[in-house]
């Protein structure tokens, strides 16, 4: 039965082979939702649906906000300092994108909402929550922003033609008017939504499409391909495009494609809080875009290995350094990644400061039309006789390793499900709830909390699955002892790869 069950779920989560860093669109951070959602219906992850750098964004970070750049560069280390013997360093990455005041400096919006009225959006994870969204998202908007809606199933309904918002009543009113039936013309709804902004483009305004859907084509063009090529000529017009999905069947490889190359976001929502999140606290990433073509470079210095980066197979780490395309930044918006970097002997630097690697970001500033470079040294503390050195002293450097463990580790539990370890990888996420309540004691973080009850809630669905298949409850003492270890090694390379995150 479980296995039955696996196999359907793969042929529902499509797997993402077309989102990646240098094709654009704002950081993800659906991946963390949409893991969520799985988990909470009762379901094995599957490995390939679980890409570890989009994982890591959902969560809050507190890095500076940039004063007089776009974009902020924050390079931290998990300890400052390093035994001359050698070791590990962590090193936390990090980009902030200024905050633009909404009243003076962000553009108006000229934006469509195209919204999927097909029967599939019946059920209570969709229809209910594009509404809320729609209602939620309205309320943050200005009187003068222009907005026009379009409805799609087997036909296709402009339900109001662009108009300014005004108090916004008139957009309520129509949202909950919404009749669902039928197939889903995805395609046609799309363009009708992009005709309705092309015919009032201007330069002046943030020119927009967002995208509510289950993402299933069945009526019309139903080609991806097809459908992502003709978003991408209005695209290339300097309309941009963003996408919103739900349920358990929704087509995630087209929505993030058509997300990424319309220099837009991709949201997944499972629940009312998620659309408070999206909407309402986070309204302004819609706005505006204020880093694009963004890349990081991390060179290490002579006798300094790179042996991890986060999204980066370590068979792609290359320990002399890597060039990594990043997600676009707007308004308000942040990314991380984090690395080691592994000292052998340093004897020979002595004692003291040391740089130890140089992080360099290149983008290209939005709103002041040029391409910037901002660099950093990334410099410890160098010392003899360091006997208990702890890489992970920095509380914010190690509440992100934790939330990036737990990713590789969700990874890692599917591929021992499918190896018929089934108990070991039960064990694994009781490994992984223990390491998140302890990080939880230290930063009592929201965020953290939930994530070791999501954790909690996985280990009674692998446990289910334990007794079904070798009918009787999991214990550990079933466990060989190579199974209560999560092992990891990295492969070097000799070339400096530009490699892309979680390909």
């Amino acid at each position: 039965m479980w296995k039955q069950t696996r196999i359907i779920l793969f042929a529902t989560l499509l797997v993402v082979a077309l989102v990646l860093a240098a094709c654009g669109g704002s950081a993800p951070e659906a991946e963390y939702v949409e893991s969520r959602a799985s988990i909470n219906r009762g379901e094995i992850l599957a490995a390939q649906d679980i890409r570890v750098a989009e994982y890591l964004q959902y969560f809050e970070q507190q890095f500076p906000a940039p004063s007089n750049t776009a974009v902020s560069l924050d390079v931290r280390l998990g300890n400052t300092q390093l035994p001359i013997t050698g070791g590990d360093a962590y090193l936390q990455i990090g980009l902030q994108a200024r905050e633009i005041d909404h009243a003076t400096q962000s553009r108006p919006l000229n934006l469509a909402f195209v919204i999927d009225a097909s029967e599939s959006m019946t059920a209570p994870d969709k229809m209910p929550l594009v509404i809320k969204s729609l209602k939620t998202f309205v309320a943050q908007l200005d009187p003068d922003d222009l907005v026009s809606i379009v409805t799609y199933n087997d036909e296709v309904t402009v339900v109001s033609e662009a108009r300014f918002v005004d108090s916004g009543d008139w957009v309520q009113t129509a949202v909950s008017a919404i009749e669902i039936k039928g197939g889903s013309n995805l395609h046609a709804g799309m363009l009708a939504g992009f005709a309705q902004v092309d015919a009032n483009f201007d330069i002046r305004r943030n020119n927009r499409v967002i995208l509510l859907t289950d993402g299933a084509a069945n009526r019309g063009v139903t080609n991806a391909e097809q459908i992502a090529a003709d978003a991408l000529a209005y695209n290339a017009q300097g309309i941009r495009m963003s996408t919103i999905g739900m349920g358990a069947t929704y087509s995630r490889e087209l929505l993030t494609t058509l997300a990424a190359q319309g220099n837009g976001s991709y949201v997944y929502l499972d629940g009312p809080a998620e659309v408070e999140r999206v909407f309402e606290d986070n309204a302004a990433t819609f706005r505006d875009m204020v880093a694009t073509n963004i890349k990081m470079t991390l060179v290490p210095e002579p006798g300094i290995e790179l042996t991890q980066m986060t999204g980066v197979s370590r068979n792609k780490i290359n320990a002399s350094g890597l060039v990594v395309p990043l997600w676009d930044l707007s308004t308000n918006s942040s990314q991380v990644l984090l690395a080691i970097l592994t000292a052998g002997d340093v004897t020979a630097y002595g004692t003291g400061p040391q740089k130890i690697a140089t992080v360099s970001i290149t983008y290209f500033d939005e709103d002041g039309l040029r391409k910037r470079t901002q660099t950093q040294d990334v410099i410890v503390e160098l010392h003899d006789g360091l006997f208990s050195h702890n890489p992970l002293w920095d509380l914010e450097v190690y509440r992100n390793v934790v939330i990036q463990d737990t990713a590789e580790g969700l990874k890692e539990i599917s591929d021992l499900f499918d190896a018929e370890r089934y108990e070991a990888a039960w064990y694994l996420s009781g490994q992984l709830e223990a390491q998140l309540n302890a990080i939880y004691e230290l930063t009592n973080d929201a965020q953290i909390a939930e994530q070791a009850r999501l954790l909690q809630r996985y280990q009674q669905t692998l446990a289910d699955a334990v007794y079904q298949i070798q009918g009787r409850a999991p214990n550990a003492r079933y466990l060989r002892d190579s199974e209560l270890k999560v092992l990891r090694s990295s492969v070097q390379q000799q070339t400096l790869p530009e490699v892309q995150l979680d390909e």
